[in-house]
């Protein structure tokens, strides 16, 4: 038997704040203390005095319930009538600026959030309002318009996103001197209320045969595209108890091989600034990029990934313009719950990115604090869109990890600094493609490359540390010079700004191993694999550790011969599925193991176990060199 859903009727105000984006790119300190500011002198204060609901804040957005559409209408034109006060001894380039949306209508309840089609309209009226502005439904028409101390005009029928039928819209005239009218379009309702009473009669005769047939379709939603649901049952993993999304690579419409990076980082993109929110559990780029190119299903991933929603778009890009569609369906329904088509200049990519991030926590009911969103759309190099370009064209090319690939990606790194100033993505990218041209034996000169990452590295952390990767780096780099405990806290902070990183777990896996403590890193691993259940091989270096450090050896062979698997060629894995084995006295094993990796590496020795390994005296470290 289907699950009981609450509902009820209610009054909901849907608010946001005009040019968002913009006002934090040019202040984003100060946009955010005057926004909470306004929020504790003001906004706040009108919702309470009007008995309304704070449901959730989105950043620049909030959504307030309220039991009576008179209190919403009465509060917001307060609100807009003190913040148009306000705002006239502010210049003009700085001025906060509301736009509202009311709707009455059916919402469900789930805790202390609400839901359905109630709120959604709400939602998309706000869209329509003129900045400063309020738009109401026409069923909070119905109930204000004789009460309010407002006027209203007629802006009839309005097809709004994802809603089958037109929405009557009313706009709220917040001039004194309007109060009370009601301005009514040709055709509108008091045009309408003049013809012929026999129709009435005819109307009524027919609700009964209307209302049987649309409790049918809303039952159905015929309208509402829909693909095959997964199956919970068949999913590879469980699903979090919290909302769960994939952003699969968006398709690089045309084909034209050189907008494939513009695409790929669009996707990349919209990952990165979504994994930095606590509350959502988002897979990363890793799993993400397993799908490029191929035909697959919304079912078939949600079920590999164990995820509830998709999110599948395209990128178009030609000359100054770009266009981007994209729909979010949830996979458990089926249900195609948003699409958009964004037709914009390409400059003006950045902040279509940080819109959509926006709408995808919106529909999926994600809360987004003020700190979290500023963070996400803090100025990007200037919003210089050659020199993001040249930054994602670095990052897929070196992603590679060839010789020449990683000598490409440096050079591109060098031109994206050089043409959009120091920015810290392309400073950390050039560090470390520094570090791995020396992992791989690639530089010419080590020491010089290793001193120009920790010089890139030092740059960005005076730059901006706000940037989660920037702290893996310097994890990274602090573990590799044997300084454990400060790798730690680096691991530990990137963790924080970006919960969702598979990266950042899986080098907090490795540090916490090291220190030993192998519960926390197996923890952390098995963490990093499922946000990307298609990682990268050398996550399973991680899962080794932790099963080393735990002396579960047969586990930690397992993982290391894993990693072998998935690397063909590498030989990383070998001294450690050689150490693994002699633990376990298979020693012709270990024997035969050493003797595959001198065929990779000719010549490799304990000294050079010992030389390339951190922290000489090291626990782990020691117990290996004893073995090998």
């Amino acid at each position: 038997m289907a699950e009981k859903v609450e509902r009820r009727l209610a009054a909901i105000l849907s608010a946001d704040v005009v040019g968002y984006s913009r006002l934090v790119a040019a202040d984003e300190e100060g946009t955010i203390a005057r926004l909470r500011a306004l929020r504790e002198e003001l906004i706040d204060r009108k919702f309470n005095d009007h008995n309304g609901r704070i449901v959730k804040v989105m950043g620049d957005g909030v959504l307030v319930e309220f039991a009576s559409v008179v209190d919403a209408v009465r509060c917001a034109a307060e609100i807009q009538r003190e913040m148009a006060a306000r705002n006239d001894a502010i210049d003009e380039d700085q001025r906060i600026v509301f736009r509202v949306g009311i709707n009455l209508g059916d919402i469900v309840i789930e805790g202390d959030d609400i839901h359905g089609d109630g709120v959604n309209i709400a939602a998309r009226l706000e869209q329509f309002a003129q900045p400063g502005g309020i738009i109401v439904s026409g069923t909070a028409f119905d109930q204000a318009k004789n009460k309010a101390d407002i006027g209203f005009e007629d802006l009839g029928p309005q097809q709004v996103k994802n809603i089958p039928d037109p929405v009557r819209a009313y706009r709220v005239l917040l001039d004194p001197t309007a109060a009370g009218t009601v301005v009514a379009q040709a055709g509108g309702p008091k045009a309408k209320s003049q013809r012929t009473r026999w129709m009435i009669a005819g109307a009524v005769a027919a609700v009964a045969a209307i209302a049987i047939a649309l409790g049918v379709l809303l039952t159905l939603e015929p309208w509402v595209e829909r693909v095959e649901a997964a199956d919970p049952d068949k999913m590879a993993y469980s699903l979090p108890d919290k909302p769960s999304l994939v952003v699969l690579p968006f398709e690089n419409v045309g084909g034209n091989p050189e907008n494939a990076y513009f695409s790929a980082g669009v996707t990349s993109d919209i990952i990165a600034h979504l994994s930095t929110w606590p509350e959502p559990f988002i897979i990363d780029y890793h799993s993400s990029k397993a799908y490029l190119g191929k035909p697959v299903t919304v079912k078939q991933v949600a079920e590999e990934l164990g995820v509830r929603y998709v999110l599948q778009g395209s990128v178009q890009h030609s000359g100054e313009k770009i266009r981007i569609n994209i729909q979010l369906i949830d996979s458990l329904s089926g249900r195609n719950m948003w699409s958009e088509r964004y037709d914009r200049l390409a400059t003006d990519l950045f902040e279509l990115q940080d819109e959509i991030t926006r709408n995808i926590a919106t529909e999926m009911s994600v809360n987004i604090m003020e700190g979290e969103l500023a963070r996400i759309t803090r100025s990007r190099s200037g919003d210089n869109l050659e020199a993001w370009a040249l930054g994602m064209q670095a990052w897929q090319t070196g992603g590679l990890f060839t010789k020449d690939a990683v000598a490409e990606a440096m050079e591109l790194s060098e031109q994206a600094i050089e043409v959009g100033g120091e920015y810290v993505p392309f400073l950390v990218g050039l560090a470390w493609w520094n570090l791995h041209s020396v992992s791989f034996g690639w530089s010419e000169d080590p020491g010089a490359s290793i001193n120009k990452a920790i010089e890139l590295a030092n740059r960005a952390l005076e730059v901006d540390d706000s940037y989660p990767e920037l702290f893996g780096l310097l994890g990274h780099m602090a573990f590799s010079s044997g300084r454990l405990e400060e790798a730690l806290e680096y691991a530990e902070r990137a963790k924080a700004m970006a919960p969702n990183s598979s990266e950042g777990h899986f080098r907090l896996a490795v540090y916490l191993a090291y220190s030993g403590r192998p519960e926390e890193a197996l923890e952390e691993a098995n963490t990093a694999m499922r946000l990307s259940p298609h990682h990268p091989p050398y996550f399973m270096w991680a899962l080794h550790e932790a099963y080393f450090g735990l002396e579960n050896f047969e586990a930690a062979l397992e993982a290391a011969e894993k990693w072998a698997e998935l690397a063909p060629g590498s030989p990383f894995p070998y001294p450690i599925i050689a150490a693994t084995q002699w633990k376990l006295g298979r020693v012709d094993e270990a024997k035969v193991t050493f003797g595959e990796m001198l065929k990779l590496r000719p010549g490799y020795s304990v000294i050079d176990y010992r030389r390339e390994s951190p922290f000489p005296g090291n626990p782990v470290v020691e117990n290996r060199l004893s073995i090998l």
